[in-house]
């Protein structure tokens, strides 16, 4: 998936978006967000984000993230930026997430300028220790 082009409300391996590359991701393992994504309107209003991502997963405190836990990390405005905790290849957690600056799926440290823009994290169920 790293490398994937970056691609406005893509939901494909031809194109991603945050959103995207996380639906995509999570329907391989069988996890089904259809009707999420179809009630989520893609240009995110408020925090239907928030309210769609509680709704499927388990809240979890930012200070416990670990790898696989989802980040909704915020901007400006509404939180609207989603990722993927990693184990990071050099040491300490990553992220990997659909990135419109570089155009495409990437990884990168998940650095404390990161971390500072995490508005909420989230488990799957039946990961929660």
């Amino acid at each position: 998936m790293i490398g994937v082009p970056f691609r406005h409300q893509g939901r494909d391996e031809s194109g991603l978006d945050c959103a995207g590359f996380l639906l995509f991701l999570l329907g391989k393992f069988g996890y089904d967000f259809v009707e999420a994504d179809r009630r989520y309107s893609r240009n995110p209003r408020n925090y239907k984000l928030k309210e769609l991502l509680a709704d499927k997963l388990v809240e979890t405190p930012k200070a416990d993230i670990d790898v696989t836990d989802i980040l909704l990390l915020k901007f400006k405005g509404p939180p609207q930026h989603l990722a993927l905790v990693t184990g990071y290849k050099w040491g300490g957690f990553g992220m990997i997430h659909s990135n419109s600056r570089l155009g495409r799926v990437t990884e990168h440290s998940l650095n404390e300028q990161w971390k500072r823009l995490i508005y909420k994290a989230y488990k799957f169920p039946g990961v929660v220790d």
